[in-house]
């Protein structure tokens, strides 16, 4: 038995990371389930684009297909641009990389968790704090997605991290380091300004008053060196058109109770209830730094959620920006539990913690571990392939595909327009701010399949491809229009190609599909 316990917890936490990294490596092998792929292959084809910026030896109808797919820049490419980085290196584009470039930054953002962790709690408690962040099923996901999230709050946290050791030491090269951290992290994703936000004052009003928060020459400089790269960034890009200034903000959801239902349910896929309500419980156990700490986190991610509405109710992901704060709260528990029982037998508190840790290893990787291999839009990339051969890569096409024809569009190489589905008949008919209302729930929009079709005609579409079955099987008009019109030009277990080029005369009609 170890004399001294706290020279476990070094070995606890090097073994916690090395598991982590090795579920995570397990998940880029063998392929993740479906994780926000809209949002990744988003990133996926503005990587494209600007990696071919300029490239003279790109084939006319690859450049025209980039061209016409590259999605809307809202934030600067910084993950896309590690991304072609990597690609170059490799010689060609995978998927992979971006993904385990930001499992890096959630690492290394755990890291930095812990060592803010361990400044305000014990060892103990700092580590059950982390091995939340690392181990949380939906966390993991996250931290394989392509997509800004990871490596923004990797670099919140480290701002969040020398604005505390600013707090601690209130020196001007510490203030102007922690600007620095947090600027970073706001070129990466800007809406790590309600967390920053959030801790900075909270912390100040630990040091004074609110009138020296708000007046202080030294919070200015603060806000000054944080805000003004982004403010710089989002005006030249308003004055561009490349954003709308009311992007996601829908101040009249707050007004619908359907929204904090849809703010509760994907606080529940993100963090799950009983790790929210016991981070609530050890939250209310805090005190002093490590209340303001914990308060700042929790103010910050419900301004987010108050400002950008929309995002709140439909984006999960914008829900990680809960995870500091309810580790915060987790640690917090932990800390008077770990030492309860220490004080009981302090014989048992290693083997005791150890045991924990393991069992909660156990039941939470077991599901997450299942999940790996399964098919999802990558193990559809041979197929998608297949149909952009089939279609000669048109940018003519109307696709029934899943996630806004994003995953399709980069694997196929086509381009063309996005059949609605369920969702977007109903974002068009009520509205983004109705959709989560009573009267709309569980309703069935229907479509005028030929004037959709008859919108579409300035396009002068080529092909349409299906690759949503369940939609496609749901939509008996749609089946029926195309078969009595179009002949069957390719179908296979994963999609369907219409030729729209040639259609159906009386005496050719097609035979109904089995």
């Amino acid at each position: 038995m170890l004399k001294n316990p706290a020279r476990l917890f070094p070995v606890l936490l090097l073994l916690l990371f090395l598991i982590a990294a090795g579920v995570r490596g397990a998940g880029l092998k063998l392929g993740m389930p479906e994780f926000q792929p809209v949002r990744q292959y988003h990133s996926a084809l503005i990587a494209r684009y600007l990696q071919h910026l300029g490239d003279t030896e790109l084939p006319v109808w690859e450049r025209e297909i980039i061209d016409q797919t590259v999605q809307p820049i809202h934030e600067p490419p910084v993950m896309e641009t590690l991304a072609i980085a990597g690609f170059h290196l490799l010689g060609q584009e995978r998927m992979w990389l971006p993904r385990a470039i930001a499992m890096l930054a959630w690492l290394a953002g755990a890291a930095v968790l812990y060592r803010l962790l361990a400044r305000v709690f014990t060892p103990a408690a700092a580590l059950a704090g982390v091995a939340f962040f690392l181990f949380l099923p939906y966390g993991i996901g996250q931290s394989l997605s392509f997509q800004p999230d990871s490596l923004a709050l990797a670099l919140a946290l480290a701002g969040i991290l020398a604005i505390y050791r600013f707090h601690l030491d209130p020196t001007r090269k510490r203030l102007i380091a922690a600007a620095i951290w947090c600027a970073v992290a706001l070129m990466v994703k800007a809406q790590m300004v309600f967390l920053i936000a959030g801790v900075y004052a909270a912390l100040g009003l630990r040091r004074g008053s609110l009138w020296r928060l708000l007046t202080h020459r030294e919070n200015w400089l603060f806000a000054v060196i944080v805000l003004l790269p982004s403010v710089l960034y989002v005006s030249a890009n308003l004055a561009l058109g490349g954003i709308s200034a009311q992007r996601g903000i829908i101040p009249a959801a707050l007004l619908q109770p359907g929204f904090y239902v849809s703010w509760l349910y994907n606080l529940d896929r993100v963090v799950g209830y009983p790790a929210l309500l016991l981070a609530l419980l050890g939250t209310l156990l805090l005190r002093d730094d490590k209340l303001a700490l914990a308060l700042g986190l929790w103010v910050g991610y419900a301004l987010l959620g108050m400002v950008f509405t929309f995002h709140f109710a439909t984006h999960s992901y914008y829900h990680v920006a809960a995870l500091p704060a309810v580790a915060f709260g987790l640690a917090g528990l932990a800390g008077p539990v770990l030492q309860a029982l220490a004080g009981q037998n302090a014989r048992l508190a290693v083997p005791g913690m150890v045991g924990l840790v393991v069992l909660t290893l156990a039941l939470v990787l077991a599901p997450t571990l299942r999940g790996f291999g399964k098919i999802g839009v990558d193990g559809r990339a041979e197929a998608y392939a297949e149909i952009g051969r089939l279609l000669d890569h048109s940018r003519r096409t109307l696709m029934l595909t899943e996630h806004e024809g994003f995953p399709l569009m980069y694997y196929a190489k086509i381009a063309g327009e996005f059949w609605p589905t369920q969702w977007s008949l109903a974002v068009e008919k009520v509205g983004l701010k109705n959709i989560a209302s009573r009267e709309n729930e569980g309703k069935v929009f229907v479509d005028d399949v030929g004037q959709r079709f008859a919108r579409f005609a300035a396009m002068r579409p080529e092909y349409f491809v299906v690759t949503n079955m369940e939609e496609f099987a749901a939509s008996h008009a749609l089946e029926r229009f195309l078969a009595e019109r179009y002949p069957l030009l390719a179908a296979s277990e994963v999609y369907r190609i219409y030729d729209l080029r040639s259609p159906l005369t009386s005496e050719r009609q097609a035979p109904a599909h089995p």
